[in-house]
């Protein structure tokens, strides 16, 4: 399984400066969570799944 993310921060520059590593934090979290119900229901994990796999960097 693989996902593509792609968003903008508001505020430009600015607000990819103030928030940018925290919903790059945030994005990883939410894609090791759905990888671990993933795996938890079906047993195995696709490839390319963990980590921030597929989560774009922040610029769109």
């Amino acid at each position: 399984m693989r996902d593509t993310v792609r968003y903008r921060l508001p505020a430009g520059w600015l607000g990819a400066l103030a928030g940018g590593p925290r919903v790059d934090a945030d994005v990883g979290r939410i894609f090791d969570y759905r990888a671990r119900m993933i795996d938890a229901r079906f047993g195995t994990r696709s490839a390319g799944a963990g980590a921030g796999a597929g989560a774009g960097a922040g610029a769109g």
